[in-house]
């Protein structure tokens, strides 16, 4: 399933699970390990009175995800957040149209944890 819809930070049940999966693997993991939370954003330009653009969007999705961790108990000195707003696509979408459009710019809207 899509991660987020488009111009959204909110989590759906793909993104619960996935934080619930992690979750196992850091809670078990020695308090040396930290999480990076990378946002991404799809292509198209924002500028909403929520998000003036790609990279606060991109942002929030990080800081969703960090709240999640968060509330089932990760500290936060073992977290923290970068942003790449539209600069670092999964897939390219440069030709394409239609659906093979709209499934690269869905492929794109993610955020990548990172344990380091």
């Amino acid at each position: 399933g899509k991660v987020f819809k488009s111009g959204s930070a909110a989590s759906n049940q793909v993104t619960r699970g996935v934080t619930d999966n992690v979750l196992k693997i850091i809670s078990a993991a020695p308090p040396k390990y930290k999480l990076v939370i990378e946002g991404h954003t799809d292509d198209i330009p924002i500028a909403t009175r929520e998000y003036r653009d790609n990279w606060e969007l991109s942002a929030a999705r990080g800081h969703s995800l960090l709240r999640d961790f968060k509330r089932r108990g990760v500290v936060e000195n073992r977290m923290s957040i970068v942003a790449y707003a539209q600069t670092r696509p999964k897939k390219a979408t440069s030709g394409l149209t239609g659906r093979k459009l709209d499934d690269a710019r869905a492929a794109n809207r993610r955020v990548v944890i990172r344990i380091e």
